[in-house]
């Protein structure tokens, strides 16, 4: 059934993070909104988005506080959402708690991704049960509450609490028929203790100290978990009506008047239909006063394993076929005639396939045995007509070891090394990023069993250089290996070599690699010690000036040392790190260059003069190497374009020498003058003789639009 699009919700089409599409709201709460989206590779996902109505606004995609006085609340209501997202990761590999995959900001807010389950609220199936005379009985109800109550017992473990333990934040997962618990309420509860419209805890299942801000507990959430199994046991009485339990404020009230507990206890409401322990502990949690409760999962448990008389086979917990409401569907106040008209269809679709419906998922053939002599193993002697086979420790090792295991088609739990009789049985192995695997599991003590999962995805793989450097993947939790398997999307990579500058890279996988990543060498001290030392040095394809000891990667460098007076030295130079590399100039011998215009009418043909000027019959040099400027990111940002005019005297050999800026923006002059000093000339000859040249050059600096 599709919820309908509400005007706060994302449109959908909407892609968040680059890999998740919205494809439906599945609910709205004054806290912040559910959608179904689909991952470019893993499927269907769950993505709750922090929207708190009273507080924020969005405005396009990007979610705003409404006002500066409602900020602070709103930012500290996504530190929040951010912990709830933290505890979740925790907890991801328990069946019985709602699995988190990620979680990422965007657009001003915050979003968690969760498995995607399909299945009913508890508050459904037990509507449906009902209203069809089948109402939950003990068998059932330990079926629901004994593996969520060992999840419960994990989460207290880690030190936290639920806080909104309620029917409909009990999921019944279609697959399994195992319970999920959802909709951690920490940073919910947080935000509505600040709200005026929207209630801190769900009357009814609240204990009277969230009520009233006293001291909350393990023993908090176990007044929420009595309140679910009385509705369970409430729910069985005629003529049918959906019981309610009593609000705890309205209780303590009674008490200190005087009056009759407006609550009937669960011995009262259940007595003859389920066992004193069950009923007995279902009271103990509901007691008023918080040290007159059972106080932790393991006591609760205990008390209601206590008793070894045999309970009824449970009815199964039937899922109608067709479309699922997703795990998110009820997770939050979702009110008005869509949660109306969703509940009147899952009652009649329970109804009407409540007797025909087979748990489509457990494909072992069904064993006939009936008349069928019971087979002997000779090694052992054998097994009596009618013994139970003997349980031995039952343990799957999965790759990756963080999968999670869960039975198909059982109502057990999996914990690693836990006792099973022996046999057949059938596991689900999946973890985020893998290919689920289904398998039929031989246990015959032999153990622990190898499972490994096939990785979503293409082949990824950096080719770096050097060739031994180290690569990471900083944003996957398994170490780069080359060729390892991820889905598309986009990873942050970072190379490292002893002698090389790490770099961190942000690429796009799309199947199409390798990726190529360089790494640069680090710097080393160069120095050139020169003859004269007067001598003014200049490294000629580098962006700035020489310093004795600057440091520069490996590499080849070209050095120009000049002096007056001495020849000009001009050389590529092979910097490993090992200098200084020492350069002494010869004496120039030649008589002074005296500059003129050259004039043919006053010229003599037979003596040239040192320096000429273009113009006349001197033709401009020819250029033989051309190095292109490059354009400086602040003129390209101002966008600023233009000419520098730079004039420079071409020396015999054809290098440019006496370089100076004659007209240009200042943004734009240097990067001209360093490309200009790469540029290589055709010698001038006159009568035979090198010359060198006087000339004025142009750079352009044009921007592309």
């Amino acid at each position: 059934m599709q919820q309908a699009q509400s005007h706060h919700g994302l449109p959908t089409g909407t892609v968040l993070n680059g890999v998740y599409t919205v494809e439906a709201e599945l609910g709205q709460g004054g806290f912040g909104i559910v959608y179904r989206a689909q991952h470019c590779d893993l499927g269907l996902v769950a993505i709750k988005e922090y929207l708190p109505v009273e507080l924020a606004v969005r405005e396009g995609r990007s979610v705003q506080p409404r006002s500066t006085d409602s900020r602070g609340l709103f930012e500290e209501g996504l530190g929040r959402f951010q912990e709830e997202a933290r505890q979740l990761i925790r907890f991801r590999n328990h069946p019985s708690i709602v699995s988190c995959r990620d979680f990422f900001r965007a657009s001003g807010t915050a979003y968690l991704v969760m498995e995607f389950e399909e299945g009913l609220p508890l508050s459904t199936l037990l509507e449906a049960r009902e209203a069809s005379g089948k109402p939950f009985e003990e068998a059932d109800l330990l079926a629901v509450m004994v593996p969520l109550l060992e999840g419960l017992a994990r989460v207290h473990e880690a030190g936290v609490l639920h806080r909104d333990i309620k029917p409909s934040n009990i999921l019944i997962r279609r697959e399994d028929e195992q319970p999920v618990l959802i909709d951690f309420g920490a940073a919910k509860q947080e935000f509505a203790l600040q709200s005026k419209s929207v209630a801190p805890y769900s009357p009814g299942y609240a204990a009277f100290e969230q009520v009233s801000e006293g001291r909350l507990g393990t023993w908090t959430d176990l007044y929420g978990v009595g309140a679910v199994m009385w509705r369970m046991v409430a729910g069985g009485n005629q003529p049918y009506d959906p019981p309610q339990p009593a609000k705890a404020e309205r209780r303590v009230h009674a008490k200190f008047r005087g009056e009759p507990d407006p609550m009937p206890s669960a011995w009262e409401l259940g007595k003859g239909r389920f066992s004193e322990r069950v009923l007995g502990a279902i009271d103990r949690c509901l007691e008023l006063g918080e040290q007159d409760r059972l106080q932790v999962c393991g006591e609760l448990l205990r008390q209601m394993r206590g008793d070894e008389k045999k309970t009824s086979e449970p009815l199964p917990l039937t899922l109608p076929k067709g479309e699922g409401v997703g795990i998110w569907r009820q997770a939050l106040d979702i009110k008005g005639a869509a949660a109306v008209l969703l509940a009147a269809l899952v009652i009649i679709l329970g109804i009407a396939f409540w007797r025909n419906w087979v748990n489509p998922f457990d494909e072992r053939p069904i064993d006939d045995s009936s008349g069928m002599e019971t087979p002997v193993d000779s090694a052992s002697g054998g097994l009596g007509i009618g013994e139970e086979p003997a349980a031995t420790t039952f343990s799957i090792r999965s790759d990756p070891a963080s999968a999670r295991v869960v039975f198909l088609g059982r109502r057990e739990i999996y914990r690693s090394g836990m006792d099973l009789a022996q046999g057949s049985y059938q596991v689900e192995v999946s973890a985020t990023g893998y290919k689920t695997r289904r398998e039929w599991v031989e246990h015959d003590g032999t153990g622990p069993y190898r499972i490994e999962l096939e990785r979503l995805g293409s082949s990824f793989r950096v080719e770096p250089e050097p060739r031994d450097a180290r690569i990471r993947v900083l944003n996957i939790g398994p170490p780069y290996r080359p060729g390892m398997k991820l889905s598309a999307g986009r990873y942050q990579v970072e190379v490292s070599a002893p002698g090389y500058v790490a770099r961190r890279d942000w690429v796009e996988h799309d199947g199409t690699g390798p990726f190529r990543i360089e790494l640069e060498r680090l710097g080393t001290s160069f120095r050139v010690e020169v003859e004269p030392k007067h001598a003014r040095i200049s490294v000629l394809n580098i962006g700035r000036p020489y310093d004795p000891g600057m440091t520069l990667p490996a590499g080849r460098y070209q050095i120009e040392v000049r002096a007056a007076g001495y020849e000009t030295y001009r050389a590529w130079m092979e910097h490993d790190g090992t200098g200084p590399y020492r350069i002494e100039l010869e004496r120039d011998e030649s008589p002074p260059k005296p500059e003129v215009v050259l004039n043919p009418q006053e010229q003599s043909p037979s003596i040239p003069p040192q320096r000429v000027r273009v113009g006349g019959d001197v033709q401009r040099a020819k250029l033989v190497r051309q190095v292109r400027p490059e354009y400086p990111i602040l003129a390209r940002r101002a966008r600023i374009r233009g000419k520098v005019v730079l004039e420079a005297t071409i020396s015999k050999q054809g290098y440019v020498d006496d370089l100076r800026v004659v007209n240009g923006h200042p943004l734009l002059n240097q990067s001209a003058v360093d490309a200009v000093k790469q540029w290589h000339y055709r010698p001038t000859v006159l009568n035979g003789v090198p010359v060198e040249v006087i000339t004025r050059i142009t750079v352009n600096f044009n921007l592309r639009e």
